[in-house]
């Protein structure tokens, strides 16, 4: 991958390399880039649906995982002239705790709202859009929902591998330099989360 010219501005270099820079988007999106923020939210939107899926209590929260993601980079938006860069798994890290943190809050936010409705209405009663979020909830599919509830109970290691390969589609030697250790050492994690999954759904543990 190509480095950063001087001075060089996000389009162009997202043009020379199509999977940009983590650390070049960065500088540019605390400049003001909304170029190099919308494509630092296309790199790590599919991770943060995928993590957002599998915390506890995403399940009884009204909103879709895009709507929850699209929090999260607000919040980070708000925070990013105090991120420094260090790594991809550093920003990756920071990503998830905001997505971790922020979800209690909204179902705090929730829970207040609903305290507000009387306990008596009616599922019928319910705001059209409510509906259709409940009715999208239980039509997802089940074998990805089946997964998304015992990936949290994984340890953060196993849980990071099987977002990256399944959901984000990386190869073994992208995955390798995120996590800064060798293809091999990827494929042994790997192997072992795979393991773990299977056993898990196989005697249907909570």
């Amino acid at each position: 991958m190509g480095e950063p010219e001087p001075d060089e501005s996000t389009s162009t270099f997202l043009r020379r390399n199509p999977e940009g820079h983590t650390e070049f988007l960065l500088g540019k999106a605390k400049d003001g880039s909304n170029a190099a923020w919308d494509a630092l939210f296309s790199r790590y939107r599919t991770m943060l649906v995928v993590y957002v899926q599998s915390r506890p209590g995403f399940a009884r929260l009204r909103l879709t995982p895009e709507e929850v993601v699209a929090i999260v980079f607000s919040k980070a938006w708000l925070n990013i002239q105090s991120f420094e860069y260090r790594s991809e798994g550093c920003i990756r890290g920071w990503l998830r705790t905001i997505a971790w943190n922020e979800i209690p809050n909204l179902l705090k936010k929730q829970q207040a709202e609903e305290d507000r409705v009387s306990t008596e209405s009616r599922v019928s009663d319910l705001p059209q859009q409510e509906y259709k979020n409940a009715k999208a909830r239980e039509e997802r599919e089940l074998t990805r929902a089946d997964v998304l509830e015992q990936l949290r109970h994984l340890s953060d290691e196993h849980q990071e591998v099987l977002t990256m390969r399944i959901f984000e589609g990386m190869t073994f030697e992208r995955m390798a330099e995120i996590l800064e250790c060798s293809p091999t050492k990827v494929r042994s994690l790997y192997g072992e989360a795979i393991e773990e999954l299977r056993k898990r759904l196989s005697q249907g543990q909570p």
